[in-house]
């Protein structure tokens, strides 16, 4: 049985499926279910519709097929549906070993070029940044910060910027 969170982030992922299973006026034969269990076997998660010419709600269809196929339905909307089974197998194969490096505790680790290259510090987070002093902030970028005043009345009087959609009255 999944739970409401289990069954959100499956219903997150099937809204990017495309339809691979259409159910049709003789309703759920021998070979739809074959059908339904190899994709269930090979994805997971899967998104089937039932035809107008079909003799079964999309409802009926969702808990009958799921039933035969032992898989449990995520989600009915208008005439579709989507299925859904773990594969243990599967999941075997998309476990992954730990990345190995010195990002473990925390601590940051600092990757060093040659000569003209700059340095960048790597988080434990994964996300790289320029550390302090090498651009990017005005207290230590290679721009200095540009001071811009206002008046009373809103108008800007300082280094004059470029542009503007409003013309030459600013």
């Amino acid at each position: 049985m999944l739970t409401g969170k289990q069954r959100a982030a499956l219903r997150a992922e099937a809204n990017s499926l495309d339809t691979i299973l259409h159910i049709g006026k003789d309703g759920i034969t021998e070979p739809v279910v074959k059908q339904a269990r190899d994709a269930l076997a090979a994805r997971e998660l899967i998104k089937c519709r039932v035809l107008e010419t079909a003799m079964l709600t999309a409802r009926e269809a969702c808990d009958r097929l799921a039933a035969l196929t032992e898989s449990e339905g995520v989600q009915v909307i208008g005439s579709r549906f989507v299925l859904y089974r773990e594969n243990p197998d599967k999941k075997q194969k998309e476990a992954r070993p730990e990345p190995k490096g010195p990002k473990a505790g925390g601590k940051t680790a600092l990757k060093q070029g040659g000569p003209g290259k700059k340095a960048f510090v790597k988080a434990a987070s994964g996300k790289v940044r320029r550390p302090a002093g090498t651009g990017g902030s005005a207290a230590g970028g290679k721009r200095p910060a540009i001071s811009v005043k206002r008046d009373g009345f809103g108008k800007r009087s300082g280094p004059k910027q470029g542009g503007g959609s409003r013309g030459p009255r600013g």
